[in-house]
């Protein structure tokens, strides 16, 4: 329920006010959570294909286990070739001519309060009519 004021007119001027001392999002109640958000998978394959799913080909995905750098346990860092690019997150190495070094940023689960499929009823129904009153109150301006 307070997600609902929180993003409201109100529940912003009592953030203001307060200094975000209320009201707080969770990303402010724990830095860190940014990272439950990162796809691992998908960002290696982004790496290492230019595209967010491994390619069909059998014959990638057998270069990929080949190529694959080495994980130290104790660390987490990752072994490689000092010339060569690695994606952060999943540890696959960058192909310089198809992949991008990017982190592919996911809900953070099926069950993830944040994704309007999970919402409630009564929460779809507030935030469409809260969208729809503020259509109808602040209609286009037309310039003649």
């Amino acid at each position: 329920m307070a997600e609902l004021i929180r993003d409201t007119v109100l529940g912003h001027f009592l953030r203001m006010v307060t200094g975000k001392k209320v009201l707080l999002y969770e990303e402010e109640k724990n830095p860190e959570l940014w990272r439950k958000y990162i796809h691992e998978e998908k960002s290696g394959n982004m790496a290492k294909y230019g595209q967010t799913s491994a390619p069909d080909d059998e014959n990638s995905d057998q270069q990929d286990t080949d190529d694959s750098p080495a994980r130290s346990a104790s660390s987490g860092s990752t072994v490689v070739d000092r010339n060569q690019q690695v994606n952060e997150v999943s540890g696959k190495p960058v192909d310089p001519e198809k992949g991008r070094d990017v982190h592919i940023v996911d809900w953070w689960g099926p069950d993830d309060p944040e994704n309007p499929r999970n919402w409630s009823r009564f929460k779809r129904c507030w935030v469409t009519f809260c969208i729809c009153k503020c259509y109808i109150d602040f209609p286009r301006i037309s310039h003649h």
